[in-house]
């Protein structure tokens, strides 16, 4: 008889070591996240597992990468964990942050894949400030809600109520994959001709971008790009309807690196992963993206000392980066 699924019984230790092991991708920087041990983030994980009756990550030498079944609960464990805690704060006036913590909303894609691996560079420098990031695709009413001071988003703009300070990245989505998946491609994915080779793992564009789409045509990030190469033969479209369909970037990303398909991505995402070897572009054809980062402020009230440190901070940050797309 399978296991029964109850509230009561829940593990929520267990779901909380797997959250944080999901979202940055790591054991080990779940655990120092969390302030134990990679062993007991290990251990916790294998009690959800044996809970579900499922794995949730494959264990590699040096790594570990979701299972399709921890895609799946990845997808929005984020988000509820990220809406407990501020239904916590909000039920609770007593334990709202002191003067010296700030509070960002984030996309999860975002989060995890560039603004995670560097924020220790951060804590460095601003040692008096606790920053606390809260990882979400749900949008926030910054405009009107104190609790959050900062937000990270990513989408077409404007923000007219709000503060948007564009971030200067590469403007430029990449179709990649896994170099044993590259291996078998020709060049340019144009002299693809049917049936296409791999899966197309496809994305659910930001809300507001799906409204410029063509009737009929799924909202992911695949159909603008087909229509800006030119790419519109019959198996194109058929694959771009058909792939894999995550609701975050960064768990595409994760099954491109796992050698399941091919991801499009904007470039600041996966430009780590390229210059480490995990991932490799497929083809050269530079497709302009209709959406960007942001960092979102209110227009009103007292701005924090610790949201002007951070808005620099990150400013330097992605003046840093190697911005050149990879021909």
């Amino acid at each position: 008889m399978p296991n029964v699924i109850a509230i009561h019984n829940l593990p929520l230790s267990a779901l909380r070591a797997f959250e944080a092991a999901a979202r940055l991708g790591s054991f080990k920087a779940a655990a120092t996240e969390l302030f134990v041990t990679p062993a007991a983030i290990s251990q916790q994980v294998t009690t959800l597992e044996s809970y579900l009756g499922a794995p949730l990550f494959e264990r590699l030498n040096r790594a570990v990468r979701l299972t399709p079944a921890g895609s799946v609960l990845a997808n929005d464990i984020s988000g509820a964990f990220a809406q407990i805690h501020a239904a916590l704060i909000a039920a609770s006036p007593s334990h709202a942050p002191p003067r010296n913590t700030l509070v960002i909303s984030a996309v999860p894609s975002f989060a995890s894949r560039w603004l995670a691996p560097r924020l220790d560079d951060f804590y460095r420098r601003h040692a008096g400030i606790d920053l606390q990031l809260l990882v979400s695709e749900t949008l926030v009413d910054l405009a009107n809600d104190g609790r959050i001071d900062l937000a990270l988003r990513y989408g077409p703009g404007p923000y007219g109520e709000l503060d948007a300070q564009r971030l200067a990245f590469v403007d430029e989505v990449v179709p990649v994959c896994s170099p044993a998946l590259r291996a078998t491609l020709p060049a340019e994915l144009s002299l693809i001709e049917r049936p296409v080779p791999a899966p197309l793992l496809r994305v659910a564009l930001p809300p507001s971008s799906a409204a410029g789409l063509s009737r009929g045509r799924p909202d992911n990030v695949w159909t603008g790009w087909l229509a800006a190469t030119g790419l519109h033969s019959p198996a194109w479209l058929a694959a771009a309807e058909s792939g894999p369909l995550y609701s975050v970037m960064h768990l595409a990303i994760e099954a491109a690196i796992a050698g399941r398909g091919i991801a499009l991505a904007p470039f600041a995402l996966v430009a780590d992963d390229l210059a480490a070897g995990r991932l490799e572009r497929v083809g050269t054809v530079a497709v302009p993206d209709a959406n960007a980062f942001w960092l979102l402020s209110r227009k009103t009230g007292t701005v924090k000392p610790g949201a002007q440190a951070f808005a620099d901070w990150l400013t330097s940050e992605v003046a840093a980066c190697d911005r050149r797309p990879l021909t």
